[in-house]
C-alpha cells in the first residue's frame, strides 16, 4: 500500500540554493494541434534547477502531449521552449541535450547488464575500436556511488525489483549529463520501500542541482514531493500553485473544472447475508492462509505490502487460480475454486488490476466490450441481436458515465478511467452478486477516481458484496467498511472502520495480530435498502 504522504515539502529557499546561476526551462505559449483537436493551447510555465515542479490534470489533459513536445518527440505548433534564456527547436528527441523522460513502461533493455543499459547508444571504445567494458564498469560503479545506489553493476536487468529497473533508468539519464527529468507516474508500480528510495533519490537529484517535472495522479505524492504544482485542463494552463500554500480540494477543482466532492465516498448501506465466507485459503504458492468474510451491502479492502498475497485471494474466490487448503463458501454453499464459470454461476465478478491486458481489447469497439460476458447467456443458437447489444451498450455508457459517449469508438482510444468503466460495465451487465476489484482506480485521474468510487458506492447500496484491493491508504480507509490487513500470505487481522494509516502498517509490518470478526448488520434506519 501507499500511505497519504511522506514528508512535507521541501522548504524551496533551502533545495534551490545550489541552482542559481544554473539551468532553467521556460515553455511560452506553447501549442499543439492534431486532426480535430487541440491538444495544447497556450501553455506557460517555468522549471528551474534545483526545484520539482508537479504537472496535474486529468486524463486528456494534454500532459502527454506536453511530455512529447519538451523532449523533441512533438513539434509544438504554437510558442516557444526556451532553455537558459535560449529560444531551442528540437527536431527529434536527440536535439533535447540534457532532457530526459522516465516514463512509467521502462525502455531498458532486460538481457544486458545494469552496465550495458547505462551506455546504451554511447558505448565507449578503445583506441583499437573494441567495447571499453573495462571503462564501462568504472564510470557504473562511480554513478551507483554518487547517487548512493546499491545495484550490482553486472546483473542482468530481468533480475532487478521494479523500483531497481526505474533507478537504472534515472542513472542512465545522469550519466548522460542530464539536468531536467520528467518523470512519469514513477511510483505506479513501485513497493513502499521502492517509493521510499526513489522520494530519497529525488532529494539527492535536487540537491546536485538537476530540475525535475514530477507527474502524478496522486495527490499526497505531489503535496509532499513539489514545491509547485502546474495544472492543466482540455490543453490549457490553468494555473500553479506553491505546495505550501493551497489545499487538495483547490488542485482537484482546478483540474477538472467542477466539485467532485470527497474522492473517496463512504455510503451507508443495509448490510444483508453473508456472501463470501473463507477460512484458511491457500493457492500453494505466495498465499499461505487467509480468513475473513463479505456480507452484501459492505466493502471489504484489503491491505498490505506488495507481494503479500492480497490479489492472491481475489483470483482464488474468482476462480482463477486452484485452491489447495482451507473452505470458501458463497452464500453458504461449498466452492472448491480453480472453476472461473463456476464462480461466474454464484454470481462473482473479478475486475483485474491490469485492464489492458485481462480487462478490455483495445481494438473492439466500446459496445462490443461491454457486451463481451453478456451474450453468452443473451444468444440463441450462437446468434446474436445487434438492436439489443446496442441498446445495452448504450444503457451502460450512460449509467457509467462513459465519455465519450460513443458506443463504436475504439476501447484503447479512451482515457484510463473511461476505459475502466467499460471493464466494470462488462460485468455489470451480467447483474452480480460479489464483485471483485483488483486496484480499481490505479492510473486514472483524480476525477475519474471520485466518479468510479460513486459508481462502486450505489453497487453498495443496491446489495452487491465487493471486496477490493488497493495500494492506496486514503482510499483504503475512504470507502471500507472493514479492512483486512494482509502480510506475507496471511491474514493478519481485521480493522473495523476508522482505522488510521498507522493502525494499518502496523499490522502490515508484523507489530500485532488481530483476529478477524465476523461482519455484523448496522442498524436498518437511515440505510439503503439491501436488494
Amino acid at each position: 500500500f501507499k500511505p497519504g504522504g511522506r514528508k512535507p515539502p521541501p522548504s524551496p529557499r533551502n533545495t534551490a540554493a545550489t541552482s542559481v546561476g544554473k539551468h532553467s526551462i521556460a515553455l511560452r505559449g506553447l501549442g499543439k494541434s492534431f486532426p480535430g483537436v487541440k491538444a495544447l493551447d497556450g501553455v506557460s510555465f517555468a522549471v528551474s534547477a534545483g526545484e520539482v515542479v508537479g504537472l496535474a490534470g486529468e486524463n486528456g489533459a494534454g500532459k502527454s502531449t506536453l511530455v512529447k513536445c519538451i523532449s523533441g518527440l512533438h513539434r509544438p505548433d504554437e510558442g516557444e521552449i526556451v532553455i537558459d534564456g535560449n529560444a531551442v527547436q528540437f527536431h527529434s528527441p536527440s536535439d533535447a541535450k540534457g532532457i530526459s523522460v522516465i516514463h512509467q513502461h521502462f525502455s531498458l533493455s532486460p538481457d544486458l547488464t545494469v552496465a550495458e543499459n547505462l551506455f546504451i547508444g554511447r558505448e565507449p571504445h578503445t583506441r583499437l575500436g573494441f567495447l571499453d567494458r573495462a571503462r564501462m564498469r568504472r564510470d557504473a560503479k562511480a554513478i551507483m556511488d554518487e547517487l548512493s545506489l546499491d545495484i550490482d553493476i553486472g546483473a542482468e536487468l530481468r533480475t532487478l525489483s521494479v523500483g531497481h529497473r526505474q533507478m537504472v533508468e534515472i542513472a542512465r539519464a545522469v550519466l548522460s549529463d542530464a539536468w531536467f527529468f520528467i518523470m512519469d507516474e514513477p511510483t505506479s508500480a513501485l513497493s513502499n520501500r521502492e517509493r521510499d528510495q526513489l522520494y530519497d533519490l529525488i532529494d539527492r537529484l535536487r540537491a546536485r542541482g538537476a530540475g525535475i517535472l514530477y507527474i502524478s495522479h496522486k495527490m499526497e505524492e505531489i503535496f509532499s514531493q513539489c514545491d509547485r504544482v502546474v495544472v492543466l485542463r482540455d490543453g490549457r494552463f490553468i494555473g500553479e500553485r506553491q505546495t505550501r500554500q493551497t489545499s487538495e480540494a483547490e488542485i482537484v477543482s482546478m483540474m477538472v473544472g467542477r466539485d467532485v466532492g470527497d474522492i473517496f465516498p463512504y455510503l451507508e448501506a443495509q448490510v444483508g447475508e453473508t456472501a463470501i465466507e473463507i477460512s484458511n485459503i491457500s493457492d500453494g504458492k505466495l498465499l499461505k492462509s487467509a480468513t475473513l468474510s463479505v456480507c452484501r451491502g459492505e466493502i471489504v479492502a484489503l491491505a498490505g505490502l506488495m507481494g503479500s498475497g492480497r490479489s492472491e485471494v481475489l483470483r482464488l474466490i474468482a476462480g482463477l487460480e486452484p485452491m489447495h487448503g482451507g473452505t470458501l463458501r458463497i452464500f453458504g454453499g461449498q466452492q472448491t475454486g480453480g472453476d472461473t464459470k463456476a464462480a461466474n454461476r454464484a454470481g462473482i465478478v473479478y475486475i483485474p488490476e491490469d485492464r489492458h491486458l485481462e480487462g478490455f481489447v483495445g481494438t473492439m469497439s466500446i459496445r462490443d466490450n461491454l457486451s463481451l460476458a453478456w451474450i453468452s447467456d443473451n444468444s440463441h443458437f450462437g446468434l446474436l441481436r445487434p438492436r439489443r447489444i446496442l441498446a445495452l451498450a448504450r444503457d451502460l455508457i450512460g449509467s457509467l458515465g462513459v465519455r465519450p459517449a460513443q458506443p463504436d469508438k475504439m476501447t484503447i482510444e479512451l482515457s484510463g478511467g473511461n476505459q475502466q468503466k467499460v471493464v466494470i460495465g462488462k460485468w455489470l451487465a451480467t447483474k452480480p452478486k460479489i464483485i471483485l476489484l483488483d486496484e480499481p482506480t490505479r492510473g486514472v485521474d483524480v476525477g475519474a477516481k471520485s466518479e468510479l468510487h460513486h459508481l462502486i458506492a450505489r453497487l453498495k447500496a443496491e446489495g452487491a458484496a465487493i471486496l477490493m484491493v488497493s495500494s492506496e491508504l486514503p482510499e483504503v480507509l475512504g470507502v471500507a467498511d472493514r479492512i483486512v490487513v494482509m502480510r506475507e500470505g496471511h491474514s493478519v487481522g481485521t480493522l473495523a472502520r476508522g482505522a488510521t494509516e498507522e493502525d494499518v502498517m502496523t499490522l502490515a509490518f508484523g507489530d500485532r495480530t488481530i483476529t478477524p470478526p465476523a461482519c455484523s448488520p448496522r442498524p436498518a434506519s437511515n440505510l439503503a435498502p439491501c436488494l
